[in-house]
């Protein structure tokens, strides 16, 4: 089984979901998430312990062309998914957008 590493851009309450889930995964080699909240980037971590990175900025799942091959735009205000879609696209990662998904 081929495994992928995986980078989740906000880690508000959809994003948490979504990190417990890759991190649960059996597929996902590698955890990176980018939260701006310190408090809540500080809870994430410890609540999983295994992620690779958290970062406060989500541009280093982009830098990190290596080890993640996907990205997933979470609990991101609406003003600031395309700059980041646009980024992990040309970074050549497939990407999940939640509000997209919904469409």
């Amino acid at each position: 089984m081929r495994q992928i590493g995986v980078g989740v851009i906000g880690a508000g309450w959809v994003g948490g979901i979504r990190a417990n889930a890759c991190a649960s995964s059996a597929v996902v080699s590698g955890l990176h998430i980018a939260e701006t909240n310190p408090d809540r980037a500080a809870e994430i971590a410890s609540q999983r312990p295994e992620a690779t990175r958290v970062t406060d900025d989500w541009r280093d799942a982009g830098r990190n062309r290596a080890s993640i091959d996907a990205i997933i735009i979470a609990s991101t205000p609406e003003s600031a998914r395309f700059p980041i879609l646009r980024a992990a696209l040309q970074a050549g990662k497939h990407v999940s957008d939640r509000e997209a998904d919904r469409a």
